[in-house]
């Protein structure tokens, strides 16, 4: 017998600006039902919103307070993910640089009408912006189930089986004063996958990134240069350095902001060993300085007396990278509330009582762990008797919206002695 497959197709005509509205995800509540999960609308007070299967209840208009990472990439407007924007405040992250890699002045504003950040000069640069934006929080209900021996996300499974009881749906948005219209596919949970629930934190799903120069190769004068992946000798000076993207992601995409600056990936998941020396300073969560490669292991050693913010000594056990704990919210009189489990991030240390519940101490802990990287060759450009200095980037395809960019900037050795 044949499968009978449906699909949704809505023809919106003038409704074209997707970008005044917005469908989202809310990461910050999870619900105890496996079929059912919360999402949010901005703004709060569109006109029509529906769901093609399932049930759709309304909530509560919100303000949430956002923190976004624009980047300006030879432009000087730059539109920000939220709708209806307000109370922006911005900061440059680092320089502004002009096409030429040359550090200039440039002021930013932020413009209502276009909801987006606009610049004095067209350039590039990474500013951080944080606003406010209104939405309305709505609780989605699947349609089908229930998953096999499983009642809630809290409870141990039985007999879980391969089956797909819910339907998949789209909740659709549509606003005519603002002609505008907004969908978000909402894929039915797995029965197979909801064995437990553990809250990972937003730091595990979006890993950071770094970029640095090769130790190996620093910015130098060479008589090669690189086309089409291969090296050519020439007869006149080049320059060129090597760039590491730690760790080794696919799904990046690197930028350098010279047009006549060449940069192309040489070799990749190549390993690196590190060993440093993590400090904890009242907290219970602590970088490592890059990266730890997946599927490999954080040798940590605590050095010394561990004391708690009473300068109580304490024990502590360190958990790493992958490692399950119970995060909580400490409060002023140093009692604690709102318990919850998540993995330690990909680039996060934690420290834990013997429990396993986070605390915050002050102390230090030896580390030892091996990261992987991209190599990159980056051909710097020449104009007017000199190399160029650049402005490399490098931003995860994935969500670019919710992540700090990783930035470079490449000095350019000089000629001088040369005729």
């Amino acid at each position: 017998m044949g499968t009978l497959k449906t699909s949704l197709r809505v023809n919106f005509g003038e409704y074209e600006d997707k970008k005044k509205i917005l469908w989202e995800n809310d990461d910050e509540r999870d619900s105890d039902e496996v079929n059912q999960k919360y999402v949010r609308l901005y703004p709060p007070d569109v006109a029509v919103r529906f769901a093609t299967a399932g049930t759709l209840s309304g909530g509560t208009s919100r303000v949430d307070d956002i923190e976004e990472i624009v980047i300006f990439s030879g432009n000087n407007e730059v539109q920000l993910r939220y709708p209806e924007a307000y109370n922006a405040k911005i900061d440059l992250l680092g320089n502004f640089y002009d096409s030429d890699g040359n550090v200039q002045t440039a002021t930013f504003a932020f413009d209502a009408t276009k909801n987006a950040i606009v610049s004095s000069k067209v350039g590039y640069a990474a500013l951080r912006v944080s606003y406010k934006a209104r939405y309305r929080g709505f609780l989605y209900t699947f349609l089908g189930g229930p998953c096999p021996g499983l009642s809630s996300l809290y409870a141990p499974p039985t007999a879980i089986s391969n089956a797909a009881p819910f339907k998949e749906a789209v909740l659709v948005a549509l606003d005519p004063s603002r002609g505008a219209v907004a969908s978000l596919n909402m894929d039915p949970p797995d029965c197979e996958e909801l064995k437990f629930f553990v809250n990972k934190g937003k730091a595990a799903d979006i890993p950071r990134i770094d970029l640095m120069i090769d130790p190996k190769y620093p910015a130098r004068l060479t008589d090669n240069i690189q086309v089409e992946g291969e090296s050519i000798s020439v007869d006149y000076l080049a320059a060129m350095c090597k760039v590491r993207l730690i760790p080794s992601v696919s799904s990046v995409e690197v930028d350098v902001n010279h047009p006549d600056a060449r940069i192309k990936r040489e070799d990749e998941n190549l390993e690196q060993d590190v060993a440093e020396r993590v400090l904890f300073s009242g907290s219970s969560s602590a970088n490592l300085g890059y990266q730890a490669k997946k599927g490999t292991s954080v040798a940590m050693t605590p050095r010394g007396i561990w004391r708690d913010k009473s300068g109580q000594a304490v024990s502590v056990d360190i958990r790493g990278p992958g490692e399950r704990f119970m995060e909580v919210d400490y409060t002023p009189s140093g009692g604690y509330t709102n318990p919850r489990y998540r993995y330690v991030g990909e680039d996060e240390l934690v420290v834990c009582d013997s429990w396993g519940k986070a605390i915050e101490a002050f102390g230090v802990v030896d580390v030892e762990y091996t990261y992987n990287y991209d190599l990159y060759r980056l051909d710097l450009p020449y104009a007017d008797r000199q190399f160029r200095s650049v402005f490399v980037t490098a931003l995860h395809e994935r969500a670019p919206d919710q992540q700090e960019p990783a930035t470079l900037f490449i000095e350019a050795p000089s000629l001088e002695g040369f005729g």
